[in-house]
Parts: structure tokens; C-alpha cells; sequence
């Protein structure tokens, strides 16, 4: 090896020590000692233990403080590595907590405190912690506005926190609800959710689920298709396509709707159940006596055609 190779070789060690302590470059030993004239610095097999031998056997490669940083910095790093499992495995722990007994944030903020005064370093509230997101995109409904929070977005971070409950089955059978919220009893301002629910998990059977919101300060949606589209647009894909949870793939189906007589007959598009032809099953013409009333036994019966076509 010729004393340029060999100059350039130590370089290149010293800049990997330097990178990997982020500090200051550490001062180096002489390395370029003088070398008898006449001769060439060269590595020998360990057999030729000569005079060239010895001269290279002085020549310091890494001062003794440059190789103390160097080792400072290795374990340095992997103290890092290490802290930063830590942590993320105790985030993801209080996220399985907060998300299994619906703990409230106010009472997670409280908990992060105690916690970060005893030196931990976690998020200083529970939007941080969850990765709440901050923007929604509100979509315009005539006559208010919606906001679809997805039933993908959802369902995700439940059926990860559960996946052990589904190892017999991958199907997701849900239960549907539309109705009308009031907010208070001052003004008519209203919402109108879409709330799903799991009906094959007993753990998970009491958890409801927002799927979309809509909002209004008089009324409910004028068009119930336009309010249901991309509830519709969502479901239709997870029925075909499902969604892959560590591997594992999921498909959905709806096992049933369950409204009351206002707001089913708001989702299938049809007159109220108190209207001349409220009645859902057959075309008969109701008679009003101190009550609509539907007095014939043997009407022709509706059918999806008919609903489809807005028969009476």
C-alpha cells in the first residue's frame, strides 16, 4: 500500500467516526510519521515480520480520544434505538387501552401529565397521542353539510386492536341506523348520523359507530340519495373488495337496518306512514278515522319495481 492510499484510508476513517459521534471532528494523532528515505510504505503478509513491518507497527492509526468517541457514539445510538421502541411500544399500548374502555380525554390529558413528570416522554395531550386529525373534509348537502368520517377510517383501528376475536371468521356483519338527533330543545338544529355497529362479536356488539354526520339548523337532507352516496359508494366496495388487516382480509355485508317509521320511510324515499298510501307492503289507500287507517286485507302487494319506479 503506498503512504497516498494508506493517507487516504485513515480519512476515511476519521470522517465515519466524526458522522457517527455528531460532534465536533476529534483532533488526530500524527499519522504521516517520517519515513526512512529511500523506502515504501507497503502491508506484508504477517510471515514477512521485517524492518517495514516495524515501521508500520508505529504508525498510529486513530488516537486513543477519537476511538473513545467512536465507541461513545455505537452505543449512544443504540440507547437511542432502544428508548425510541420503548416509547413506541408504550403508545401504542395506551392507544389499545383508550380504544378498548373508551377512556375519556380529559382523563387521558390528566394521565399524560402524571406521567410525563415522572420523566417519560410522551405527547402532552390525547389529540396528539391519537393522532386526531385536525381537518375534515365537510361536503355541502342541501339545505346543511356533511362530514363522511369513512367506514374504513373507522373500523381499522378497532378490528386491529380486536383481530384476535375474528380468527374464525373474516366476515364483518354490521347493523345500520339512520335517525334524527336533536341537539337542543331551543332551536331545530339537527343531526342526522349514519352509525353502524359489529352484530357477530359479542365484545364489540355494544360499540356504535359514527360512520357520517349530517348537520342543519332547520332540516333534515332534501335528497336522500345525495345524503347516502358516499356512505353507499364505501360499503359497495367493502362488500366486493374487503380491506387486508395484517394479512388477514376482511368483506362486510349489512345484516340489518333499524330505524323508526320517520326515518325509514326518509331512507326509502316514500310517503310517511301516516299519508294516504303510508302503507309499505301494499298500495292500499288508507281512510282517515281519528287515525289513518288501512281497512283492505287484499291489496296487490308492493314490490322493488314499484319502489324503485316511485309507484303509489
Amino acid at each position: 500500500m503506498s503512504k497516498r492510499n494508506f493517507d487516504r484510508h485513515i480519512q476515511q476513517q476519521i470522517q465515519m467516526a466524526s458522522s457517527l459521534t455528531m460532534v465536533k471532528k476529534p483532533k488526530l494523532c500524527n499519522i504521516s510519521p517520517a519515513i526512512p528515505k529511500g523506502k515504501s510504505l507497503s502491508i506484508q503478509s504477517p510471515s514477512a515480520v521485517g524492518e517495514q513491518a516495524e515501521d508500520v507497527a508505529d504508525i498510529p492509526l486513530i488516537c486513543n480520544m477519537s476511538y473513545t468517541h467512536f465507541t461513545e457514539s455505537i452505543n449512544f445510538l443504540n440507547k437511542d434505538d432502544d428508548n425510541n421502541y420503548k416509547k413506541s411500544k408504550l403508545v401504542d399500548s395506551l392507544k389499545k387501552i383508550i380504544s378498548k374502555y373508551h377512556v375519556s380525554h380529559n382523563f387521558v390529558n390528566e394521565l399524560l401529565l402524571i406521567l410525563r413528570e415522572e420523566g417519560l416522554d410522551l405527547p402532552k395531550n390525547a389529540r396528539v397521542l391519537l393522532n386526531t386529525p385536525k381537518h375534515q373534509s365537510i361536503i355541502q348537502i342541501n339545505p346543511g353539510s356533511y362530514i363522511h368520517l369513512g367506514i374504513k377510517t373507522m373500523m381499522f383501528p378497532i378490528l386491529t386492536t380486536f383481530i384476535s376475536d375474528f380468527c374464525n371468521t373474516s366476515i364483518i356483519k354490521l347493523s345500520l341506523n339512520i335517525d334524527g338527533l336533536p341537539i337542543s330543545k331551543s332551536s331545530k338544529a339537527c343531526f342526522w348520523p349514519i352509525l353502524i355497529s359489529i352484530i357477530n362479536n359479542t365484545k364489540l356488539s355494544k360499540l356504535i359507530i359514527p360512520i357520517g354526520i349530517y348537520h342543519d339548523k332547520y332540516k333534515k337532507p332534501d335528497c336522500i340519495s345525495e345524503f347516502l352516496n358516499p356512505f353507499v359508494t364505501e360499503m359497495n366496495d367493502l362488500i366486493t373488495n374487503g380491506f387486508y388487516i395484517n394479512k388477514q382480509k376482511f368483506t362486510f355485508e349489512i345484516s340489518q337496518i333499524i330505524c323508526d317509521a320517520p326515518a325509514k320511510a326518509f331512507i326509502l324515499n316514500v310517503k310517511q306512514f301516516n299519508a294516504d298510501h303510508g302503507c309499505n307492503s301494499c298500495i292500499e289507500e288508507g281512510t282517515f278515522l281519528n287515525r289513518m287507517t288501512f281497512l283492505g286485507m287484499d291489496s296487490e302487494l308492493r314490490t322493488d319495481k314499484s319502489f324503485r319506479e316511485n309507484l303509489m
